[in-house]
């Protein structure tokens, strides 16, 4: 079955997906965002949910391609910590994991990344 809808531009119907000229299609997604607000809502509230949508999807971004664009790191790993079995935040561990590989860069922050560090990019990762 074919999904109709009905259409302005002389014809009586034309099949969902069907070119349409670009007037018509600004007005359809116009109207399709126009269905997430009401009609009290000003311009500058759509306009600040814009700004936020286009924050969040450059921030998740960033945090997924963090492998990638991070920079190498020219810091030597600390190994009076390993040896003593401290824990990322300097607390002494009861049973330090021995597979753990401590990264001195990790508290880094990188512009490249939109000033977040590699820790922030991993847990942005797994929340997405």
């Amino acid at each position: 079955a074919t999904l109709c809808v009905p259409c302005e531009h002389g014809r009586a119907w034309a099949k969902w997906g069907e070119m349409t000229a670009p007037r018509e299609r600004s007005a359809r997604i116009l109207e399709y965002v126009d269905g997430f607000f009401s009609s009290e809502v000003k311009i500058s509230a759509r306009l600040v949910y814009l700004i936020m949508l286009t924050g969040t999807l450059l921030y998740s971004a960033a945090a997924f391609v963090e492998p990638v664009l991070r920079p190498s790191c020219g810091k030597q790993p600390d190994t009076v910590h390993a040896v003593l079995g401290q824990g990322l935040e300097g607390g002494l561990e009861t049973a330090p994991n021995p597979s753990y590989r401590a990264d001195p860069c990790r508290w880094d922050r990188y512009a490249i990344l939109l000033g977040m560090n590699s820790w922030e990019c991993d847990m942005s990762r797994r929340i997405v």
